[in-house]
């Protein structure tokens, strides 16, 4: 591999690293019985590292921006951490030692990713639990969608059917017992099949998009001059942006109104998005293209542009360095399906739903109360691809979502919830923030950490919900039981979680800032409390999680 330049898309992340809020995506994933590790290192050499040369690179800095370097003595076992926890390594000290990790930045000087293999788990009693591995990429490397597609090659599907829009191994070839795929050929058949029924869907709106983009373009700026106007004023931004440049530099504000005046501009990308109907799979999979009305892309961008810093609440602050890690036991996919059935709502919503009333909950045992907390879902727009490029890279836009905590009753928090994110679907919310990202990853240092900044402190953090593998996979022929990942939160953000499918359950992790929220292990008890709440709201039983 030759030095590669790095996009300024992928170059953000780098320059957006703070030792506070790494920007890292961690995910564990967890066996009942412990994987061979030396098939396990020889899967990820095969099928990431040789496929991906990203994977073998460092991040050098030159003065015309980042480049991918080859790293000529890597060694993929500096990579592969073995660590050596005290007996007995208890789910509890596995977790501690997950939270310790995500408070640690990676070597600058090697290629940024690490798996940490650990096996020999037990419970309290001391009965086996099987093993995991932790992987902590950058991500720079490329987006959290991308890196699930890489996490899912190392696998192989166990019954033949997968059913998911992924790319998933075909088999080692060192492997001779291995089952058949043919299984996984109808399923990259039906990929594919739905891959071109969803092209021919955003080629039939693809008009009706670039009608609207006019519209949204011209509130996008408006948006843009109240971040201008901010930038010059130092009483506003000390008013909007806490701890944002408050005496901004003639040249940052000359630099903020240079870029921000491209209005047109800052959407070149999106409309190529757009002229390619095929990249718009999963940005219209998550968000139907259905007819939308003007005033709602316009108060998408008001609310991305002109509201203010994100509410105060017992987690407002600056971040410390130490992080938590916590995750929900695995519950029941169809339970939550049958709450989206008889209340005509989506998983989405139903899981979002959940979370307000975690939140809810939490703040009220610190005797506190707010109406809504804004969060942050990355939206991908590039589709699972079997093809991905090697060079990976970060392409989707985030959507902000004012969550609703002022609703007791759990049916009326769901449909409010379902209410606001159908407002959002009949929007081009994810085309606009798409050309926000660009403007920012485009402009100067000094200026694209002061609008990452003045973006990420309207949120609480980082939400996402990932659509695993249907049925069970495999690594290196070890079954994976359960798998979820954490996302990096940036600016002041104090929390992350992460929703994630897999083969008939769900599953929730919750990563926090251990200085600014504080009994943050009470927020699985609260979370498995509000769908037991939901579930019983909804359907007049009791779910039995």
């Amino acid at each position: 591999m030759t030095d590669a330049p790095i996009s300024v898309q992928d170059a953000l992340w780098l320059n957006m690293d703070r030792p506070n809020n790494l920007m890292i995506i961690d995910s564990i994933l967890w066996f009942r019985q412990t994987p061979d590790w030396d098939a396990v290192v020889e899967v990820i050499d095969e099928r990431m590292v040789s496929r991906f040369p990203v994977f073998s690179a460092k991040a050098v800095r030159r003065k015309d921006g980042y480049v991918w370097k080859q790293d000529a003595a890597f060694d993929i076992e500096n990579h592969i951490i073995r660590p050596d926890l005290p007996e007995p390594r208890t789910l509890d000290s596995v977790q501690q030692y997950v939270a310790d990790q995500r408070s640690k930045p990676l070597t600058k000087s090697k290629p940024l990713w690490q798996f940490h293999f650990i096996d020999g788990v037990v419970d309290s009693d001391g009965a086996d639990l099987g093993a995991c591995i932790l992987g902590r990429i950058h991500h720079s490397i490329a987006d959290g969608v991308r890196l699930t597609q890489v996490i899912f090659g190392l696998c192989d599907p166990i019954d033949g059917e997968t059913a998911v829009a992924a790319t998933v191994g075909q088999g080692r070839k060192a492997d001779p017992d291995r089952k058949p795929a043919s299984g996984l050929d109808r399923t990259r058949s039906a990929v594919t099949a739905a891959g071109q029924r969803a092209a021919q869907t955003s080629r039939d709106t693809a008009d009706a998009v670039r009608a609207n983009l006019e519209a949204a373009t011209e509130a996008s700026k408006q948006a843009a001059a109240g971040v201008v106007a901010a930038a010059g004023d130092p009483v506003g931004t000390a008013k909007a942006v806490p701890g944002a440049i408050v005496a901004a530099p003639g040249q940052l504000r000359d630099a903020a109104t240079s870029t921000f005046v491209r209005g047109q501009a800052m959407f070149d990308d999106a409309l190529d998005i757009v002229g390619d109907p095929g990249k718009l799979l999963d940005a219209f999979s998550a968000y139907a293209p259905v007819p939308e009305e003007a005033t709602n892309t316009m108060a998408s961008v008001a609310k991305l542009g002109l509201s203010g810093p994100s509410v105060r609440t017992v987690w407002s602050g600056t971040p410390g360095i130490e992080k938590t890690a916590h995750w929900v036991d695995a519950f029941s996919l169809d339970k939550v399906k049958e709450i989206g059935r008889r209340s005509k709502t989506t998983v989405n919503d139903v899981l979002l739903t959940i979370v307000a009333g975690t939140l809810m909950r939490y703040l009220e045992e610190h005797e506190e109360a707010v109406d809504q907390v804004m969060w942050m879902i990355p939206v991908s727009l590039k589709p699972f691809d079997a093809k991905m490029p090697e060079e990976l890279g970060n392409h989707f836009a985030l959507i902000a979502f004012e969550m609703p905590l002022n609703f007791e009753d759990p049916k009326a928090r769901l449909h409010e919830v379902n209410r606001r994110i159908n407002r959002i679907k009949n929007s081009r919310e994810a085309v606009i923030t798409f050309g926000v990202q660009r403007v920012v990853s485009e402009s100067p240092e000094r200026l694209s950490v002061f609008l990452t900044n003045f973006f990420a402190n309207k949120a609480v953090g980082i939400l996402t919900n990932v659509p695993g593998p249907r049925s069970q996979i495999a690594l290196a022929g070890t079954p994976v039981e359960a798998m979820l990942g954490w996302a990096p939160s940036s600016g002041d953000q104090p929390m992350t979680i992460c929703m994630f499918t897999y083969n008939g359950r769900v599953h929730v992790g919750f990563g926090t800032d251990e200085k600014l929220i504080p009994d943050s292990e009470r927020l699985p008890d609260l979370f498995g409390q509000e769908a037991r709440a939901l579930y019983r709201s909804v359907t007049g039983r009791d779910p039995g999680l």
